[in-house]
């Protein structure tokens, strides 16, 4: 494994230097052929160009073959090790269940029991079990996120950052030393700001999403993206300010700084305050419910809207294998969110009174239950002493969430805490084995 990683990272460099070898003869072919042009770009001026071109490309493609080569693998372990054996299983049976069992050259049964093949009950191993489980998981994940999908756009992306360096280059050269190039008629500096400015955002970024393991193709597309409209940014946003002209650069350098995604954040807030702010307003209220998650900050709202999920309800109908790498959260809190949700889907905004009990997520409710029934293998007088305390909790609990001149009882609270524990969500945040029907498996 060592060794093909080895030989990998070897040949992403050979074709990333062979890129830019390529792109820098085409560059000196046309500097010949114009010399008469350019004069005074003499060769050591072109060759101090070309270092300069190959430190920005090596720059923003180093973090990114790092991470194709290691980083997808430290990722793919990280849920690997989270999901072994029976989490694994449950979480194929609660969101991959069709996928998992169409596979008949892998797919082996659900347990030892086997499958049905042809109406005769086919009995295995839980080791086979237990290998096929991660044959299936791994092609789901190489699908959904294989490391195929990140080529195209890194290519992308230190192609039009090899074009915008030689852009810059190109603009100074001709400011100092008077070539008249004209490629842009307009003011360099702003443009040389706006382009060094998105540069520094995109590679710092990159640098922080590979160091946290939740770089995405997708990603690698916004940076691309931010990199073309560098330019046109700058010009928009500095020419149709007030602010005095020596001031515009730096202001391009800011605003090239900014994420994309900030820039139409500030669009849409400023359209949608002219155009009907109540609209706004209640945008804003409904995503806010993810605040109310224990652990939700306002950027983590963010980057869970920005994937669809703007309701507590929806968190535990995605797929937090998937939702855990687009947003490039850790798994386990994503995990802890689903255990939080699926509280309030029964509990609604009464789940709050039970945080002091520590009572707000489906694991702790799933627990209690379980110390109600007994299911705990302890001697009688434990066992009698485990469940008075599970009761007492109960019955405490049962007086935080009982509404004033109502007959909510403690037998009504430990139904819904039942229906918690014995809900296949639950069930597979504990790695529990989940009881399937003939359809797929539901909430």
């Amino acid at each position: 494994m060592n060794t093909d990683n080895k030989n990998s990272k070897i040949s992403n460099w050979v074709v990333f230097l062979g890129g830019y070898t390529t792109g820098l003869i085409i560059l000196f072919i046309y500097r010949c052929q114009y010399s008469q042009v350019y004069p005074t770009i003499t060769i050591p001026i072109f060759w101090s160009s070309a270092l300069l071109v190959l430190l920005t490309t090596s720059l923003a493609a180093a973090p990114l073959i790092r991470f194709v080569i290691l980083g997808w693998d430290a990722r793919y372990h990280e849920f690997v090790n989270r999901l072994n054996n029976e989490a694994l299983i449950a979480y194929l049976q609660q969101f991959w269940e069709k996928r998992a069992t169409q596979d008949d050259s892998v797919f082996v049964g659900w347990d030892k029991n086997g499958k049905k093949i042809d109406g005769i009950l086919v009995e295995t191993t839980e080791d086979k079990v237990n290998n096929s489980m991660e044959k299936i998981f791994k092609d789901i994940y190489t699908e959904q996120y294989g490391r195929r999908a990140f080529y195209v756009p890194i290519v992308l992306l230190i192609t039009i950052i090899f074009i915008l360096t030689v852009l810059s280059i190109l603009l100074y050269l001709d400011v100092k030393l008077n070539l008249h190039i004209a490629v842009l008629d307009t003011n360099a500096r702003v443009a040389i700001a706006s382009i060094a400015g998105a540069y520094m955002y995109v590679v710092s970024d990159t640098i922080q999403s590979v160091r946290q393991r939740s770089l995405n193709a997708s990603t690698i597309y916004w940076y691309v993206l931010r990199m073309l409209l560098a330019i046109p940014i700058g010009f928009a946003l500095t020419y149709f300010s007030l602010i005095p002209l020596e001031d515009r650069a730096f202001l391009a350098f800011a605003l090239g700084a900014l994420p994309l995604d900030e820039i139409i954040k500030l669009l849409r807030h400023f359209s949608r305050e002219k155009l009907n702010p109540s609209k706004e307003n209640k945008e804003e209220e409904k995503s806010d419910q993810l605040i109310k998650l224990e652990g939700v900050t306002t950027r983590i709202s963010s980057l869970l809207i920005a994937e669809g999920v703007d309701s507590i309800e929806q968190i535990i109908t995605v797929d937090p294998v998937l939702l855990s790498i687009r947003t490039g959260l850790p798994f386990k809190f994503i995990l802890h969110l689903g255990s939080q949700a699926i509280v309030r889907r029964y509990l609604g905004e009464t789940v709050e009174k039970l945080m002091p009990l520590g009572l707000a997520d489906a694991r702790s409710i799933a627990a209690l239950v379980d110390d109600l029934d007994n299911t705990k293998k302890e001697s009688e007088e434990q066992a009698k002493i485990i469940k008075s305390r599970a009761t007492a909790v109960l019955n405490a609990a049962t007086s935080l969430v009982k509404p004033e001149n109502s007959n909510y009882t403690s037998e009504c609270l430990e139904f819904n805490f039942r229906q918690i524990a014995n809900g296949n969500y639950t069930k597979f945040i504990q790695g529990k084995l989940l009881t399937l029907s003939k359809n797929n498996a539901q909430l």
